[in-house]
């Protein structure tokens, strides 16, 4: 199905013109047909179904922006908990690690599920949260009260949090057979209602060019916000990790 799908995406914008070549032959050949009963079922039951997925996938998109800026104020407020405990020795360390946490969640989040880099960064990320403990330990031994160490300790329970909700947005999605079964019918909506724009001519065929045109963005939209760690216009722009480096100082 995946495969199906990828091969789906590489062919959909074609579309429009075979929906436009479709009104013209209709229209070419009079064949012209009235189908209002249909355009309500297509265009208002399964387009409201596409407009539901769609809603659910920017939705998703924003909340990992929440997750992210959680885990910024986390790590932010560590830094600035730390810097008044810790060694010099021991500061260096840990802001080498905070300042390399975003670059190395980006690489995370973009590379392949279940790839060996996937797994080789999962590691690293797990191997910062369990030196975020150690961290703890160091502030306690430096001398920090036992109320301010539990404070650390449930930013790094809230810190991990945040960073499985990531996760399982990264890899929990929409079905795939929903989004192509309802793209699909879309589309087929498109040739079957050809006859329909054939009705009106050359205005029909222009009509059909762009209400194709549109869906298939519409489509396109919808792919690139089920996914929001990729490089597409409107994904999750890390260039953050610049400033958090500049910020841990």
């Amino acid at each position: 199905m995946k495969r199906f799908h990828r091969v789906f995406q590489r062919w959909l914008y074609v579309i429009p013109v075979l929906a436009t070549l479709s009104a013209w032959l209709c229209y070419s050949f009079g064949f012209t047909i009235e189908l209002r009963a249909l355009v309500t079922i297509f265009f208002a039951g399964v387009f409201f179904a596409f407009a539901v997925t769609m809603n659910t996938a920017n939705v998703r998109r924003f909340k990992a922006l929440d997750e992210i800026a959680l885990l910024k104020s986390v790590i932010l407020s560590l830094w600035q908990t730390a810097k008044t405990v810790l060694d010099e020795q021991k500061l260096e360390a840990l802001q080498r690690e905070l300042r390399g946490f975003f670059q190395l969640l980006q690489t995370f989040l973009r590379s392949e599920t279940g790839s060996d880099e996937s797994r080789n960064k999962l590691s690293e990320i797990d191997r910062f949260f369990e030196e975020f403990i150690k961290t703890s330990e160091d502030m306690r031994t430096g001398g920090m009260p036992a109320p301010e160490i539990s404070r650390v300790l449930q930013w790094h329970q809230q810190a991990y949090y945040a960073f499985e909700k990531l996760l399982t947005i990264n890899e929990s999605r929409t079905p795939i057979t929903l989004r192509l079964f309802i793209a699909l019918s879309l589309i087929l909506a498109l040739f079957v209602l050809a006859p329909q724009f054939a009705q009106f001519g050359y205005y029909g065929i222009f009509s059909a060019a762009i209400v194709s045109t549109i869906l298939v963005l519409l489509i396109r939209i919808q792919d690139m916000l089920e996914h929001p760690f990729g490089d597409d216009p409107d994904d999750i722009n890390f260039e953050f990790s610049e400033r958090m480096e500049t910020r841990i100082r």
